[in-house]
């Protein structure tokens, strides 16, 4: 199935290359169209054509209900039943593939919703843990910890200072 077709012809000028044609499209305007967009199709229906929009327009029940009343319509020859059928089938295929597009759409925005909420969820259970850690400090601990870094860090820029302090010579007649 094409994905795309180009509708580059106007409704009007299908109506004047047709003599007996049933206009059921619309006002459709020219251009590209895609299966989301409507367009309109000319289609033999056995008897003469037709100018009937695209599937967009279509929707099941509608469909079926039509479909169902052709089935049941009477006084029909073979040749018009089997073109009906045909139309009907065709219009079934659309429409579910329509509906599996549908559904494909469903289940990506379901699957973006269950990523998002769990990014969410790991943002959250941090968040409660950064708080709980901050709300659970012990000053005292804290206080004390913190003296102690400080008393190794002026003990490191000390050492450090008098290496620099000290010359080749001086390092080695030490």
């Amino acid at each position: 199935m094409c994905n795309l077709y180009s509708n580059t012809t106007s409704q009007e000028l299908a109506r004047r290359v047709f003599d007996r044609i049933d206009d059921r499209a619309g006002n459709v305007q020219p251009g590209e169209v895609y299966p989301d967009q409507l367009g309109a199709i000319i289609r033999h229906d056995g008897d003469g054509f037709e100018l009937v929009p695209s599937a967009p327009t279509l929707d099941v029940f509608g469909l079926l209900g039509r479909v169902a009343g052709e089935l049941e319509t009477g006084g029909r020859s073979g040749a018009q039943i089997a073109q009906a059928n045909l139309h009907a089938l065709t219009d079934v295929d659309t429409v579910m593939g329509r509906l599996l597009t549908a559904r494909s759409a469903a289940g990506e925005a379901l699957n973006r919703i269950d990523r998002v909420t769990g990014q969410l969820d790991e943002r959250k259970l941090n968040a409660e843990v950064e708080r709980s850690a901050a709300e659970d400090l012990d000053p005292i601990e804290a206080i004390s910890t913190f003296s102690a870094r400080q008393t190794g860090y002026d003990a490191a820029l000390k050492s450090y200072a008098m290496v620099q302090r000290l010359s080749l010579f001086q390092y080695l007649n030490v």
